[in-house]
């Protein structure tokens, strides 16, 4: 653990709080989150296993739920270079990138292929919707996320101070 952070419980954990969460997602179970680490920012990352693309390559499957990539949305295959959502394979290791959108919802503006390993660790990045601490979940992009007894909750003490004096965000 670096110099600075401290742990917290999911009781200490709301919504509207900015966080990355790393861990795995199972198909119709959820996302189980191995560590939350509150961060600074606003953009927002789902980094997942591909498990669909439609016909015409305007949606992919991710987490049991199919995103909407918008027309001109930037797309980058593992060598960076520019390349076409029909490329796609379920399997590989997708990176979207966007911004919170005015219903809440998640508008994508890039997408990456990522190296695709034999094991791979997932991940989300955002503001936390809602929190069920009794259920042992919160929930991230409309996915629920799910925390164990081994669940690292981590907090810098950088934006507790910056929190503190009303100079976050």
């Amino acid at each position: 653990m670096g110099h600075g952070k401290r742990f917290l419980s999911l009781d200490e954990v709301h919504p509207g709080h900015y966080v990355k969460i790393s861990g795995k997602y199972r198909s119709g179970m959820g996302f189980l989150a191995v560590e939350i680490e509150y961060e600074m920012g606003s953009e927002w990352v789902l980094e997942s296993l591909l498990q669909g693309v439609d016909g015409d390559g305007a949606r992919l499957r991710l987490c049991d739920r199919w995103w909407q990539i918008p027309a001109g949305c930037s797309f980058k295959d593992e060598s960076g270079q520019m390349a076409a959502l029909r490329q796609l394979r379920p399997g590989q290791l997708i990176k979207l990138k966007g911004k919170l959108g005015p219903e809440e919802d998640f508008k994508i503006e890039k997408v990456r292929v990522k190296e695709t390993l034999e094991f791979n660790v997932e991940m989300l990045k955002g503001t936390i919707q809602q929190v069920h601490p009794e259920h042992g979940q919160l929930v991230l992009m409309g996915i629920p996320v799910y925390l164990d007894s081994r669940t690292v909750i981590l907090r810098d003490q950088t934006i507790d101070f910056l929190e503190t004096t009303g100079n976050l965000n």
